[in-house]
């Protein structure tokens, strides 16, 4: 994870509640298992981050919220 993708990805959680896997990515240019993966490393470093898994369609959507550490 780089230092650059870290801030924004911190600094797009707490701008807005939720978001999905896919508009994390899209944002982020990396793919939603590299998002997953990050995400996992911040609740590592002490961020509370949760998630939950949304069907819609024929997809599954992670939505990912921040809460300060």
């Amino acid at each position: 994870m780089t230092t650059s993708r870290t801030l924004l990805l911190l600094s797009l959680l707490q701008a807005r509640r939720e978001w999905s896997g896919h508009v994390l990515a899209e944002r982020l240019a990396v793919s939603e298992r590299t998002v997953r993966r990050d995400v996992d490393r911040l609740r590592q470093l002490g961020y509370h981050i949760h998630a939950t898994m949304v069907r819609t369609a024929a997809t599954d959507w992670r939505r990912a919220r921040s809460c300060r550490p």
